[in-house]
């Protein structure tokens, strides 16, 4: 029960990294991690032997070790204010009778 519990926040984390990645580019990753880009592009699927890529792998192990990114926590504190925020009040012009 624990692992499928770590999985899916690995596929969460996953997710979000490569988002982070499309949003800022692979070849911007490629030159800070002194790769090609064909490299970066590789590390998202996985290749010859392994079973998983280097994106789940680094995710599993996020998710494993606990470690949270600031941005998810703050997003899901944005959430929270934005739901509290746009919570419909009950109109009052019912509440009153005119004769």
């Amino acid at each position: 029960m624990e692992i499928a519990s770590y999985r899916k926040k690995a596929r969460e984390i996953e997710s979000q990294l490569l988002n982070k990645l499309a949003e800022r580019g692979q070849g911007q990753l490629a030159e800070v991690l002194g790769l090609n880009e064909a490299a970066v592009s590789r590390m998202k699927r996985p290749s010859g032997m392994q079973k998983y890529s280097f994106f789940q792998m680094m995710s599993l192990a996020m998710a494993y070790l606990e470690v949270v990114s600031p941005e998810s926590e703050v997003a899901k504190s944005l959430l929270r204010i934005e739901q509290l925020l746009t919570k419909e009040k009950a109109p009052s012009c019912g509440n009153s009778f005119e004769a």
